[in-house]
């Protein structure tokens, strides 16, 4: 018998917006501008990005916040019935789910990839040998 896990837990926070000027500048600091806090306004899931700051946004765009969790498992039983023809019995599944918490707690987001639905797959696989 053999068992894969891959866990995988990504979180990303975006905290400091740009806006791209002169993208082809030779300085890197020359292809952007830093916008500056009363020029953002985060409400929930949009981000509002006041340039000219007249207390109208110019521009909404998604929060690109995220949490993302994967979970990919594979367990392989192995019979080999005879020399060279065997059997495998396998067991696959995968779980993932994401959210907008941009705060990365291990424990929990570690436990809550056992919480989703998974997609489960049952495999059979046999070989027989048609030797001498």
């Amino acid at each position: 018998m053999q068992v894969y896990a891959q866990p995988f837990i990504s979180v990303g926070a975006y905290r400091k917006y740009k806006l791209a000027g002169m993208t082809r500048a030779d300085r890197f600091g020359d292809r952007f501008t830093a916008l500056a806090p009363d020029q953002l306004h985060v409400d929930g899931e949009v981000v509002g990005i006041d340039q000219d700051r007249d207390g109208l946004a110019d521009y909404v765009i998604d929060t690109p916040d995220y949490n993302y969790r994967a979970l990919r498992s594979t367990v392989v039983l192995r019979w080999q019935y005879r020399p060279g023809s065997s059997a495998f019995l396998i067991w696959s599944q995968g779980r993932e789910s994401s959210t907008l918490d941009r705060d990365l707690a291990f424990g929990r987001d570690l436990s809550g990839l056992f919480d989703e639905d998974g997609a489960q797959v049952v495999m059979l696989k046999v070989n027989y040998w048609l030797g001498r």
